[in-house]
């Protein structure tokens, strides 16, 4: 067998432990590094869902959202465009509370006073922007939020020509510093973001007692079970045009927060620990414990104390779009370039050197989501164009099989996810795929419902998905229900 893929990506995991707990009503913590890890010891107790059938509740949401829903105790939590925080009740599906944390509420008086000292400035490389991105487009109006100029691909367009793909590229190249320093600029205003991920794609983490949220505008909070404020700060603005995507995690009393910089903040107060000049991505942080350390692993394969931000080791793995998976001390990293396992070494110390195990040439390919892991194989999908899903054996790297998945929609976002015996893969276009896991491709059920970007959460038998105009809480309906 040939060598493949090894990975996921998507955005963060825990340890095997923390993952177990949010699989089970009652769990100490929620949160994206568990259902980003997507690996649920029993089966929901339907695998089959649509209009009309096998729907518990349903919930019009306020606005879209791509965060994916955290359940823990009688609770849903997900967000909403801007910067919006919702709590749902699990039993029926009623909203309890809704709470906004925008950038006017976060900025202290020094940041307020240096927008304004800015503002010159500000209005000055946004004139250079919009005049170089014009250029890049031919001339033509701007195409949709975050995109990148030249790469509209329209007939007769600016993309339609090498000679002006060219040269938009390398004015791309002109406009990414200004908007980098644009963002550290203005204190005050919006930073880009894509169409597809907006402001509202990191996912809430929860304790039972605080949920802390964080926004692509740069804003972290912090709220009590009742939706009463704890604290609100502005962290940095993201400086890539797509964006900010990473969830904020929560361990050792901290919150890890990665959006230029990694930082560390109290999580009581919010007042910041430590901050560490890390390569950022669009994947979250993770934390594992080695050697009795608690570790911070980036998915540009950095590795920070967190007790006091020491860098450990740096570069290890690269994954710019999404998380790297973590299982059983190996971390199993994926992207365009190729695939990595990387085995966690026995002890935390400077200088450390983690074992690489196998390298492997995925197919070519963002991989968004995370991939899962259920029994020896690791299940990955391709996100933006393929379509495709990789199976691949963990010990070895060796490709089990490749199976181009019929989605009607272009890209794969949500993390693959594994529950009892079966394997949960889901398209933008709201349709998911149930196979059963094994060495050939086993379709089990093909389900549909509206369009949504966010990983399904699974907890006491039932599937909660947060699409663009609902929220989703499935399981088996009528005479069927348990």
């Amino acid at each position: 067998m040939k060598r493949s893929p090894c990975m996921r990506l998507s955005v963060v995991c825990f340890s095997v432990a923390a993952m177990a707990l949010a699989c089970v009503a009652g769990a100490e913590t929620a949160g994206f590094p568990q259902i980003a890890k997507g690996m649920y010891p029993a089966a929901p107790d339907t695998l089959a869902w649509g209009a009309g059938q096998n729907i518990v509740w349903k919930t019009a949401m306020p606005g879209p959202g791509n965060a994916s829903p955290v359940v823990i105790g009688d609770r849903v939590f997900v967000t909403v465009e801007p910067d919006g925080l919702i709590c749902v009740n699990k039993a029926d599906g009623a909203i309890l509370w809704q709470k906004s944390s925008p950038i006017a509420e976060a900025l202290t008086a020094e940041q307020i006073e240096q927008g304004r000292a800015n503002a010159s400035k500000i209005a000055e490389l946004k004139q250079q922007i919009q005049t170089l991105e014009r250029e890049a487009r031919g001339g033509q109006p701007g195409g949709r939020k975050g995109g990148r100029p030249g790469s509209e691909g329209k007939k007769g367009g600016p993309a339609a020509d090498p000679e002006a793909r060219k040269k938009a590229q390398e004015l791309n190249k002109k406009i990414e510093p200004l908007q980098a320093e644009l963002a550290t600029l203005d204190i005050t205003g919006l930073p880009p973001a894509h169409n597809d991920n907006g402001y509202a794609s990191p996912t809430p983490f929860t304790d039972g007692q605080s949920v802390w949220v964080l926004f692509g505008t740069g804003v972290a909070a912090c709220y009590d079970m009742n939706g009463a404020r704890k604290w609100i700060r502005l962290i940095e603005k993201p400086r890539e045009r797509w964006g900010h995507s990473a969830s904020p995690v929560v361990a050792g009393g901290k919150v890890l927060i990665h959006i230029v910089n990694l930082v560390a903040l109290d999580a009581q107060t919010g007042q910041e620990q430590w901050r560490a000049p890390v390569n950022y991505s669009w994947g979250s942080p993770q934390v594992e414990t080695i050697g009795g350390v608690d570790v911070v692993i980036t998915p540009k394969g950095d590795f920070v104390r967190l007790s006091d931000g020491k860098v450990l080791a740096s570069g290890v793995f690269e994954m710019p779009w999404g998380t790297p998976l973590i299982h059983e001390g190996v971390i199993y990293a994926l992207d365009e370039k190729g695939g990595v396992a990387v085995r966690m070494p026995p002890m935390a110390a400077e200088g450390m050197k983690p074992e690489i195990m196998w390298n492997c040439k995925p197919r070519k390919d963002r991989y968004y989501g995370t991939a899962a892991i259920l029994g020896d194989l690791v299940y990955a999908a391709g996100g933006n164009g393929t379509k495709t899903l990789s199976v691949f054996e963990r010990a070895t790297g060796n490709l089990v099989y490749e199976k181009p998945l019929a989605f009607r929609s272009q890209r794969i976002y949500a993390s693959v996810v594994t529950a009892g015996p079966y394997v949960f893969i889901t398209s933008d276009g709201g349709e998911t795929l149930v196979l059963e896991g094994g060495r050939e491709y086993k379709e089990v059920a093909r389900n549909s419902l509206e369009k949504y970007r966010s990983t399904p959460s699974l907890e006491g038998g039932r599937v909660y998905v947060r699409a663009q105009e609902n929220l989703y809480c499935l399981g088996q309906t009528g005479a069927a229900a348990k």
